[in-house]
Parts: structure tokens; C-alpha cells; sequence
């Protein structure tokens, strides 16, 4: 079983917004799933799952994020349409698809929010600066494969730095998190 059996969602180009969905094994074996994502409308993959795969134990379940990525939107604004295809090992219910339907606006102020965020230098030894005009609530610094590095709380901050002398040298993905809870993503390169 799955929970929400449908996600209908809106949102602003420069956005970036996620939602939980889990997965839950109502059997008495292990239950074994993979997660695909079929985008209907367009291929421009705008969502996508913190898992593709898992196994949940008896009575378990998993929780995922998806993530419906917004920021850098180039198709044009309306409704767009996915499906979430799980796949597993229950022989009574081998694959659920669960419906998503996303509709794009426009947001005017969406390019002063865009364009709101510095982050530098870029790339960068020791420290790295984020100079945003939104407070800050919340940053986090993934490797390239997904591993979380770093989390940070920033008191609501404008300006936050961030010590990377212990990051190997590498392209990192840094998450801004605004006290209204929107999010912004960037990369950015450590060399030593």
C-alpha cells in the first residue's frame, strides 16, 4: 500500500518544494520494491524520489521524499503529468501507480526570489559564503552521489558561512532552506 494515492500539486517556476510518500508492507514477508518514475507530458524530469528501492520488513514502511523541482523551468507554464510506477514482490499487487499531476505558473516575483541567493566563491577552499535577502533558516551540503555532509541551522540568517576545510575536494550540492521553508540549490566545486 501506498500513502497518498495521488499527488495534485501546483506550483512557481523557481520553486523547489517536496512531499512525503510512503510505502507500507501489510504482509508477513519482506517486502522488496523498486520506484520509476514515467513523466507523460514532456521529458523534462522535474520529480524526483530521496529512494528508488528498498526492502520494508513485515508490518514496516518506508518514507520517501519526492522533490518537485521547479528552479530551473524551461517548458512552458500549464499542467504536466507523471506517474509513480512501484514495483514489488506482493503477488497480490505487483505494481501500484500512483497518478501526479502538476500544474506550472508563473510567478513574477519568482526571479527576484531566483536571483536572491549569492554563494561564493565558487570554487572554493576554506569558506564558503551564502548572502541571500530571505532569512535562512537551515543548509545542507550533499556529495554528488547523495550522502549527506554537512547540516547546518542559520538562526534566520542573511549571511551564513560555511567552514569546508573538511570536504575532499569534489562538486558538493548546497540546499538553502528560507524560513518559509522554499529551497534553493546549488553546486559548487571544494578544491584544496
Amino acid at each position: 500500500a501506498v500513502d497518498p494515492t495521488e499527488f495534485i500539486e501546483g506550483g512557481l517556476i523557481g520553486m523547489i518544494f517536496t512531499r512525503d510518500f510512503t510505502i507500507y508492507n501489510s504482509g508477513n514477508a519482506n517486502l522488496e520494491y523498486e520506484l520509476d518514475i514515467e513523466f507523460l507530458t514532456s521529458d523534462w524530469e522535474w520529480l524526483s524520489s530521496s529512494s528508488y528501492s528498498g526492502t520494508i520488513a513485515p508490518s514496516g514502511s518506508d518514507l520517501l521524499e519526492l522533490t518537485f523541482d521547479l528552479d530551473d523551468w524551461s517548458q512552458p507554464v500549464g499542467g504536466y503529468y507523471a506517474n509513480i510506477l512501484v514495483s514489488s514482490n506482493d503477488p497480490a499487487n505487483p505494481q501500484v501507480v500512483v497518478p501526479v499531476e502538476l500544474s506550472v505558473g508563473i510567478n513574477f516575483a519568482g526571479e527576484f526570489y531566483k536571483n536572491s541567493f549569492h554563494v561564493y566563491p565558487n570554487p572554493v577552499k576554506n569558506t564558503l559564503v551564502i548572502a541571500s535577502k530571505f532569512p535562512v533558516a537551515f543548509i545542507s551540503v550533499h556529495t554528488v552521489e547523495g550522502l549527506l555532509v554537512v547540516e547546518q541551522k542559520t538562526d534566520n540568517a542573511v549571511r551564513t558561512e560555511l567552514d569546508t576545510r573538511s570536504l575532499l575536494p569534489g562538486i558538493y550540492l548546497l540546499t538553502i532552506t528560507t524560513s518559509d521553508g522554499r529551497q534553493k540549490k546549488e553546486k559548487f566545486v571544494v578544491i584544496k
